[in-house]
């Protein structure tokens, strides 16, 4: 659908007449869909061979785009995360029982490609299980590789500050 809507905006100027921001343009799938990229919409993305610009995300995306003969999407880059959880999760417990695989992925933390500089790490948070400090890259779109510049990465200390006044709000903390 983002394809589809990237494309027929285009036709009909909608991206001369306003500043547009949507997350996902940048992912290679719809990047790959896509005719021709839209020069100067603010975009976010979970994954990008340039975000973070290091050499372990380089090779993730090589030896990827190798295997698969395609570009990494943020799916690869999630399921991938979760492998990577997986994996230091049953070296911990020391086993693959249910209950001690649960307890050992709480606040861990593993090195990942796209581990949000300059720490290369991604966490598991313990409350809710939700995988933190992950690059989530957003900038602005160019037509031609590497599809975004001024990349910015989100701000976890400000987004987990921000969320823990929303739960205090609430009364769920």
């Amino acid at each position: 659908d983002c394809a589809a809507f990237l494309e027929q905006a285009q036709m009909f100027g909608f991206f001369d007449k306003i500043k547009y921001f949507g997350n996902g343009i940048a992912d290679y799938s719809v990047l790959k869909a896509v005719k021709k990229v839209p020069a100067d919409l603010y975009t976010g993305s979970r994954y990008l061979r340039s975000a973070p610009d290091t050499k372990e995300n380089h090779e993730f995306c090589d030896q990827y785009q190798k295997k698969f003969g395609d570009l990494p999407t943020h799916w690869s880059q999630e399921c991938y995360t979760g492998v990577l959880f997986m994996e230091a999760a049953a070296k911990k417990a020391g086993t693959l029982e249910t209950e001690a695989m649960i307890k050992a992925l709480e606040g861990l933390t593993i090195k990942a490609p796209w581990g949000n500089p300059p720490q290369g790490t991604v966490t598991m948070r313990a409350k809710d299980h939700t995988p933190i400090h992950y690059a989530e890259a957003w900038g602005v779109t160019i037509s031609n590789p590497p599809y975004v510049k001024d990349i910015q990465y989100i701000d976890w200390d400000t987004i987990l500050k921000l969320e823990e006044g929303v739960y205090k709000k609430r009364g769920w903390m």
